[in-house]
């Protein structure tokens, strides 16, 4: 799509110079100032205006400087068709100056959804609890040297997301969502593995407590998507069965 419009606006430019390049060659010497006077002015209008806004000023100033040129009754025969000429490319040359505004604000109008849409994504990703790999394993390193002095046992939640590629961004967007907000920011860690699935680290609890926070969040998650069939499977874990997804580091050694 992108490649596309990146077509469409490298063609839009060329006609444009072209048209221009026309209209400056062959439009009538003591007119041609009028012509790109008006060019100027609606390039600024242009900017300024909407695309739907845009089309009223080429309609408006397209039939003002056709009926304007109807009162041009005292002009010889070669004096109007060089102003047919000169009119025929001033109109061309606004058409194509609104085709190529009309690209440049759908192109700038994605642009600002996209950036939206990544400041909504930031609010549970970007600056949320959602932590890196490294992080995670460090964090968890330091928890569970305490828990085992304590005689506490930890728990891990290890989710697959299995939605279809079509909707996996977007669901893959909505549960981490959901995930972030059901597990107890302070004591709980998740992080997101290279396969992109979830491993939720959930400290000092056993595996009741583990199944409290699973239906807990799944019902979250079926109010928000009104379905009961999810594409998601989870795996509880203690610490002896979590070893293969958390690398910790030697001891005395801190991962980077």
């Amino acid at each position: 799509m992108k490649k596309k419009r990146s077509s469409h606006l490298s063609l839009l430019i060329t006609l444009l110079l072209v048209s221009l390049l026309l209209l400056f060659q062959f439009s009538a010497s003591e007119y041609r100032a009028i012509s790109f006077g008006l060019l100027m002015i609606s390039a600024i209008a242009m900017q300024l205006l909407s695309s739907a806004k845009n089309f009223i000023w080429l309609l408006a100033v397209t039939l003002g400087v056709g009926f304007g040129m109807l009162f041009l009754t005292d002009a010889s025969i070669a004096t109007q068709l060089e102003l047919i000429e000169s009119y025929t490319f001033l109109v061309t040359t606004l058409i194509i100056m609104w085709l190529l505004f009309g690209e440049m604000k759908k192109a700038d109008a994605q642009v600002k959804a996209a950036q939206a849409h990544a400041k909504e994504l930031e609010k549970y990703i970007g600056s949320s609890d959602l932590l890196t790999y490294t992080e995670f394993v460090n964090r968890v390193d330091v928890i569970t040297t305490g828990t085992k002095r304590r005689g506490e046992a930890n728990y891990y939640l290890h989710f697959h997301l299995k939605a279809p590629a079509i909707t996996q961004t977007a669901f893959d967007a909505l549960f981490c969502e959901t995930l972030l907000a059901t597990v107890r920011t302070r004591f709980d860690l998740v992080t997101k593995l290279a396969d992109d699935s979830y491993l939720v680290f959930l400290q000092h609890t056993e595996k009741a407590g583990c199944m409290i926070v699973l239906e807990r969040f799944f019902s979250t998650l079926k109010t928000k998507l009104e379905t009961d069939d999810l594409p998601v499977e989870v795996d509880v874990l203690n610490e002896k069965e979590a070893v293969e997804f958390v690398d910790f580091p030697q001891e005395g050694a801190v991962v980077r």
